[in-house]
């Protein structure tokens, strides 16, 4: 994730494992404790999600995943997080991939969903009381063949993350809700998960 004090609000709250973990290369292993959400219309129509290799229309508990954030500088000079998702469901494996970049002109951090991308959303950071990162997304657009447009609202998939760090277990954890104006639901999921050391560490 591309994280900086100017980015988030009360950003000195934040608690500290997780201050280390975001603007850095970072793979861990961890298991999904339910992915659920989404009526069967929208779970069909999310049988498109693994060609841009974004949503996907399974749905589980106890799925083990892996997240991979591999940072890297845009064209522009823009810092930028790359963002890789694998859900290994029993008989599926699928990928849910984004990009995170700062805006130099705005500074605002834009994520860019799927390969090829497919939407862009703005995300605004606040900290919670517990020290962990609250993440709400904002204006939208559809991203189609190098081609922009700005969703109207009622399109909006309305995203409301929360990572924190659990001190008994030494775990991270994910919370993540997203819902639509009209169709309620469309997909959440809630896990943790333990960094994954490298030889060299």
């Amino acid at each position: 994730m591309v994280v900086h004090p100017k980015q988030v609000k009360d950003y000195d709250k934040l608690h500290p494992k997780l201050k280390e973990r975001y603007n850095r290369a970072f793979t861990a292993d961890g298991i999904m404790e339910e992915i659920g959400g989404g009526t069967r219309p929208i779970r069909f129509l999310f049988r498109i999600g693994p060609l841009f290799r974004c949503f996907f229309p399974e749905r589980g508990k106890n799925i083990p995943f892996r997240l991979v954030n591999e940072p890297f500088m845009t064209s522009k000079g823009e810092e930028g997080m790359h963002w890789y998702r694998t859900f290994f469901f029993p008989k599926k494996e699928r990928h849910f991939d984004a990009d995170m970049i700062i805006d130099k002109e705005s500074q605002r951090v834009l994520d860019y969903f799927g390969q090829p991308r497919l939407l862009r959303s703005e995300l605004h950071f606040t900290v919670t009381e517990k020290g962990f990162l609250h993440i709400q997304s904002g204006k939208q657009k559809g991203l189609i063949a190098g081609l922009e447009w700005r969703l109207p609202s009622w399109l909006h998939g309305v995203s409301v993350v929360t990572e924190g760090y659990d001190e008994h277990t030494g775990e991270y954890t994910i919370d993540v809700l997203v819902t639509n104006r009209l169709f309620g639901t469309l997909f959440t999921y809630k896990g943790r998960f333990t960094e994954r050391m490298t030889d060299d560490e």
